[in-house]
């Protein structure tokens, strides 16, 4: 199995990363799996919360999933899921719309997936999961960045690049 990693926002990237990975796997769309794997930085957890809200983020604990059958993945230990409910939808309080586009693509291509959201600081969780789960390739997206946010904030994809165990495709 061919394990594709892509690494999504909601950024205006995400499509064009979206249709990279697709392209991989057509042909062998059944050798593919495609995890979708949303960090929501405490930022963007903040901005989803009234402004006296403080934000506090989980502390990071390794996510466990098994693979059930080729179309399907659960968490381990997760809590108990009603009929049709996401293994992912009690990590964060809101429902995910950017998993839930990048998902109804994937359906329709008929390939398989697997969706996860979480919090986080997106470089770490995103190589943590690259090395934890064999991907064979990390796809993400590069958003241009001013000089100030580059210089204090760094970048995700640049990160990624560095520090990643397996090669990564980044999409500008």
């Amino acid at each position: 199995m061919y394990n594709i990693l892509v690494a999504i926002n909601d950024s205006p990237l995400a499509k064009r990363t979206m249709e990279e990975a697709i392209s991989i796997c057509h042909g062998r769309k059944e050798e593919c799996l495609i995890t979708l794997l949303h960090i929501k930085t405490p930022r963007e957890l903040a901005s989803q919360s009234s402004p006296q809200a403080e934000v506090q983020v989980p502390a990071e604990a390794p996510m466990q999933m098994t693979m059930q059958t080729p179309m399907q993945a659960t968490l381990q230990n997760a809590p108990d899921l009603a009929p049709n409910e996401s293994p992912h939808a009690h990590e964060l309080e809101e429902k995910d719309h950017v998993i839930e586009q990048a998902v109804t693509w994937l359906d329709q291509e008929g390939i398989q997936h697997v969706s996860i959201s979480k919090p986080g600081d997106p470089a770490r969780e995103i190589c943590n999961y690259a090395e934890d789960y064999d991907v064979n390739l990390i796809v993400l997206g590069r958003q241009d960045k001013g000089p100030f946010e580059r210089l204090f904030m760094g970048s995700v994809s640049k990160k990624v690049v560095e520090s990643s165990p397996v090669t990564v495709m980044v999409v500008k």
